[in-house]
C-alpha cells in the first residue's frame, strides 16, 4: 500500500483537488498528509466531509514527518500544465526518497532536471495521463460483436461527478455480488483502479478506438457482468465536447448514467446548461447513431446543498423524468444499481478481480 503525501498547495477543495480528493475518498489509509499551506492545521475531514483525521500541513519537511514513500500532486492544474514553483518541492521530494505520481498533462518523465534526479536516486516519477502510441488504435465498431453491456456515465457539464457516480455505482454492484468492472477514462480513475486510459491525452483519431479497445480488453480480462466506463466532459461543453462525444461512440453503450449539479446554470464558458429533461434527450439522440442507449438514471452532485435543497432538486427532477435521482455521496448508489441491474436483467457472480498499479 503506498503512503501518499498529496501536493494540493492553494488547491485543497472539493473540485481543484480532485486526484487527491479521491484517494481520499475511495483509498482510505493510502493518504498520509495533504500539503497546502492555506489550510494547514486542519483535516481532510475538516475541509471534505470525508478523509478522516489525515493532516493538512504547510509545506513538504512537515509532510515528511508522516512517512510518506510517494508525492502524488493533487490537484489540477489549467491546461494540465507544471506550476514551476513546485519544481524545488518536487526535486527536495525526489532527493528524499519519494517516488512522484503525476496526473498533470505535462510528462514529469520528459522533464530533464527531474528525469535526472529521480535516475540518481533509483525514484520513480509516473505519469498516468500518458498512454503509449502502440495502445492508440482505431475504431473497429466490434460492439456488433459484444456480449457484456457497457454503462457509460455522462454529465451537463465537466468536473461535477461523473466518475464519483460512477464507481459508487460499481462498488454498489459488486457488493451486491455482480461481476462489475470499472473503466477509468481519466488520471484519477486510473489511479484508483490500477487500469484505463486518459481520454484526453490521446490523439484524436484514435480516442473513440482506443477506448473501444480499453473495453474490450476490460471484458477479457475480467469475465464481468458489466462494465461501467467513466464519462468526461459533456457534449455543451466548448472543451470537451469531442472528448465526450467520442467516448459515447467509442463505448456504444448499453445504458447511461446522467449527472447533473442543479444550481449550475452556466459552464465556465458562459454557455448555458440545458435542462436535464434535454440534456438526456440530446444524449440519447447521439448515442443512437451509433446505438440506441437509454439513460436509466440520475446521478446529483450535492456539494454545498442543505437537506431541504437537495430534497427538493432530487424530487424535482425525478417527477420531471421518471428516472431514479440520488447523490451517491449523501444517500448511497443502491437505487442506481438497482437500475442497472434492471435495465440489463443482471444475475450475480463471485466478484471480479481488482487490478492495481505496479
Amino acid at each position: 500500500m503506498p503512503r501518499y503525501a498529496i501536493l494540493a498547495d492553494g488547491g485543497f477543495d472539493a473540485f481543484q483537488a480532485k486526484t487527491g480528493n479521491a484517494i481520499l475518498r475511495y483509498r482510505p489509509g493510502e493518504a498520509v498528509a495533504v500539503i497546502d499551506s492555506s489550510r494547514a492545521g486542519s483535516t481532510a475531514q475538516e475541509v471534505l466531509g470525508y478523509g478522516g483525521p489525515v493532516p493538512v500541513v504547510a509545506s513538504l519537511d512537515e509532510a515528511l514527518r508522516y512517512a510518506p514513500d510517494t508525492l502524488l500532486i493533487g490537484v489540477n492544474t489549467e491546461g494540465g500544465r507544471l506550476e514551476e514553483a513546485w519544481r524545488p518541492l518536487l526535486l527536495r521530494a525526489l532527493r528524499e526518497g519519494l517516488d512522484v505520481v503525476s496526473g498533470l498533462h505535462v510528462r514529469l518523465q520528459e522533464d530533464e532536471q527531474l528525469h535526472r534526479e529521480a535516475l540518481h536516486g533509483g525514484r520513480r516519477l509516473v505519469d498516468l495521463r500518458f498512454t503509449p502510441r502502440e495502445r492508440q488504435v482505431p475504431f473497429r465498431g466490434v460492439w456488433r460483436e459484444r456480449t457484456v453491456p457497457v454503462v457509460l456515465s455522462v454529465g451537463s457539464d465537466a468536473n461535477l461527478g461523473k466518475m464519483t457516480t460512477l464507481l459508487d455505482v460499481h462498488h454498489a454492484l459488486v457488493d451486491a455480488g455482480i461481476r462489475s468492472t470499472f473503466v477509468a477514462t481519466g488520471q484519477t480513475g486510473i489511479l484508483i483502479e490500477g487500469r484505463g486510459v486518459s481520454v484526453d491525452a490521446l490523439t484524436a483519431d484514435f480516442l473513440a478506438g482506443t477506448i473501444e479497445a480499453e473495453v474490450e480488453d476490460a471484458i477479457a480480462g475480467t469475465d464481468p457482468d458489466v462494465v461501467l466506463v467513466e464519462g468526461q466532459g459533456a457534449l455543451v461543453h466548448p472543451m470537451y465536447s469531442g472528448i465526450t462525444l467520442a467516448l459515447l461512440h467509442g463505448t456504444a453503450p448499453d445504458a447511461m448514467v446522467f449527472v447533473h449539479r442543479p444550481p449550475r446554470r452556466m459552464n465556465r464558458y458562459n454557455v448555458r446548461i440545458p435542462p436535464v429533461r434535454d440534456m438526456i434527450r440530446l444524449y440519447e439522440q447521439m448515442a443512437a447513431l451509433i446505438r440506441p442507449a437509454p439513460v436509466i438514471g440520475i446521478g446529483i452532485n450535492e456539494l454545498g446543498m442543505d437537506d431541504e435543497t437537495y430534497l427538493r432538486e432530487t424530487e424535482r427532477i425525478e417527477a420531471e423524468t421518471g428516472l431514479p435521482t440520488v447523490a451517491t455521496t449523501r444517500v448511497g448508489a443502491q437505487r442506481l444499481a438497482d437500475a442497472v441491474v434492471g435495465h440489463l436483467r443482471l444475475g450475480s457472480r463471485a466478484p471480479a478481480p481488482r487490478a492495481t498499479i505496479a
